[in-house]
């Protein structure tokens, strides 16, 4: 095979593996997407509950490779979620104790 010949394929098959990453890309931001929005009708207990899960099956190798990206993100918005679910009761109770010593 001629060198301008193996040149051509591999702007071919880098061509597509980029399309093919670009392709991944897209679908992981849209599970993402869809996590995001089923994030907000869980609740704390919830959220943990499925991070649990989730972990298991990250740490028990049951995540094929081509989606650990898409479980880590997962991970990711489901931990956020907790944490935004926490500051609300914190600033929750902030707003109750200073309302108990103003009061007093």
């Amino acid at each position: 095979m001629k060198q301008s010949d193996l040149s051509q394929s591999n702007r071919r098959n880098n061509k597509t593996d980029n399309q093919n990453a670009e392709n991944l890309r897209s679908k992981v931001q849209k599970d993402l997407d869809q996590w995001r929005k089923k994030l907000k009708e869980l609740s704390f207990e919830d959220s943990l509950r499925e991070l649990d899960t989730l972990l298991s099956k990250l740490q028990n190798d049951e995540v094929p490779l081509a989606d650990l990206q898409a479980h880590y993100l997962q991970g990711k918005a489901y931990l956020a979620h907790c944490q935004e679910l926490l500051d609300s009761v914190e600033q929750e109770l902030v707003e109750v104790n200073l309302n108990e010593n103003n009061s007093s």
